[in-house]
């Protein structure tokens, strides 16, 4: 009896370890391949791709890359679109708050950057 209670404590164990492990997977447009990405690594995706459209002081991409970094652990969370949305909204008016007029301008208009920033 000891020994099915000890190995059934073994298997639960071993199954909440190996789900801990997990990353959001993300497919690229352009090859359509699978890449797993970190959140962080994701982010770094978003901060690249916005300075290359405009220019961002040091502080604040230290701002947006802590906000980016947030929003992809936020929408690992979030199961239904929905929620995902609402991480959308959130993103959207974060955004508006820590960027300048000009550049949130700028940036909003680009859709297609603006759509990877918030999605």
């Amino acid at each position: 009896m000891k020994k099915i209670i000890a190995a059934g404590i073994l298997v639960l164990a071993f199954s909440v370890s190996a789900t801990a492990q997990n990353k959001k997977a993300t497919v690229t447009k352009e090859k359509n391949e699978l890449v797993l990405m970190t959140p962080e690594v994701a982010a770094q995706k978003n901060i690249t791709d916005m300075t290359s459209f405009v220019s961002v002081t040091p502080e604040m991409k230290a701002m947006l890359t802590s906000l980016f970094t947030t929003k992809y652990k936020m929408i690992a969370a979030e199961q239904t679109e929905q929620n995902k949305s609402y991480v959308a909204t959130i993103i959207t008016k974060k955004l508006e708050a820590t960027l300048d007029a000009a550049t949130y301008k700028k940036v909003r208009e680009n859709e297609t950057l603006f759509q990877s920033l918030i999605n």
